[in-house]
């Protein structure tokens, strides 16, 4: 698989509620597209 962008952040998915989880990005990233690739 190949993924072309512009940056790259490594992040640890955190616990939100009971179900979810919620991942933290920069405020400059609002309204951008990004993808989110699971590593293990």
């Amino acid at each position: 698989m190949e993924i072309y962008g512009v940056e790259l952040r490594q992040k640890r998915v955190t616990r939100s509620s009971r179900n979810q989880g919620r991942i933290y990005l920069p405020l400059s990233w609002l309204g951008k597209r990004v993808k989110i690739v699971r590593m293990d």
